[in-house]
């Protein structure tokens, strides 16, 4: 295993995402790409603002990219999904327009999109919307609790999660198998008598049944990785200690899962299970920053290795495996 740095002096990534060779990040200042294979520094390419942050980029190839804005202040008519086709060069931006909903909320924090059909969007907005139209139209398919982030399964696109934590600072769980028709919330199943947020979930490429939730709070006891053999009617905690922010499926290893987030010696690490949960291994970053935290992280094969790129708060780091 190469650990590694992948320069890019932003204080926070917030989203990172590859395609063709092409690392995208997100982040407090704007939106950033690099060639792994030939460029030396990242390159700007755009919506870049003193009271903007970009929550999210999703790259469907090397050209075609969508980003999510978030404002300091909230209004109405402020752009906040941008799309564009030509790598970054150009983009086009939206306001949010839902159709039968008083629209309170002016923002798009979180997004992803249906691996069969592109065109199809889901996105957080203080309840879970979805567009037929790349972002054009939006309807608000689902209200729920206070949501940390929202999941479309690659392997298994009808199925969504999302989740965070409700009024009485509980774990929060949902769950569509539908296309978001139709939900179901798991509070009860998935409680743990703690009070911790569910930041990420993770579905197994062939077994729509085997879940993995990632949990963190502001005791060790709320920092775990719980697991589902039942698409998410019973729960049992498969890792302790560690505050988990991103749950990702291995490229090329039907079983492996990586997770990540913040660690209690506050070093960049990944847990890597081989057998989707049931066991974990932790490899640590011994050089990195202090007070260091994965935001997000993109599982790829480089050169015919696997490599994950961690997006964090001090920057952009790799771990290759050889």
């Amino acid at each position: 295993m190469n650990w590694g740095i992948v320069e890019l002096n932003e204080s926070q990534i917030l989203s990172v995402s590859f395609s063709d060779n092409i690392l995208f990040a997100g982040t407090e200042n704007g939106a950033y790409k690099l060639n792994i294979e030939s460029d030396i520094e990242w390159e700007e390419i755009g919506l870049h603002s003193d009271t903007t942050d970009v929550t999210k980029i999703i790259s469907l190839n090397s050209e075609h990219i969508f980003a999510t804005l978030r404002y300091d202040t909230i209004r109405n008519e402020d752009k906040v999904l941008f799309e564009s086709t030509d790598g970054g060069s150009s983009w086009e931006g939206w306001t949010l327009e839902i159709t039968g909903a008083s629209n309170s909320y002016s923002y798009l924090y979180f997004l992803d999109y249906d691996n069969n059909d592109p065109n199809v969007l889901y996105g957080y907005s203080g309840y879970i919307l979805r567009s037929n139209n790349t972002g054009q139209i939006w309807e608000q398919i689902f209200t729920g609790n206070v949501s940390e982030f929202l999941y479309v399964s690659k392997d298994h696109s009808n199925q969504i999660w999302t989740g965070g934590w409700n009024n009485t600072f509980s774990p929060y769980l949902a769950k569509s198998s539908d296309g978001g028709e139709n939900w179901k919330v798991l509070n009860e199943e998935i409680s743990f008598n703690t009070d911790s947020n569910v930041y990420a979930v993770a579905v197994h490429k062939e077994d729509e049944e085997a879940v993995l939730a990632g949990f963190g709070g502001a005791t060790n006891a709320a920092n775990v990785i719980r697991k589902s053999e039942d698409g998410g009617g019973s729960w049992e905690t498969v890792l302790n200690g560690y505050n988990i922010r991103s749950l990702k499926n291995s490229d090329l290893q039907l079983n492996r899962v990586y997770a990540s987030g913040r660690s209690p010696q506050g070093q960049l690490f990944v847990a890597i299970s081989d057998n989707y949960g049931d066991s974990w291994e932790i490899e640590t970053y011994e050089e990195s920053p202090a007070g260091i935290q994965t935001n997000d992280m993109v599982v790829t094969e480089v050169n015919g290795n696997e490599t994950i790129y961690f997006g964090t708060n001090k920057g952009v780091y790799s771990l290759s495996f050889e």
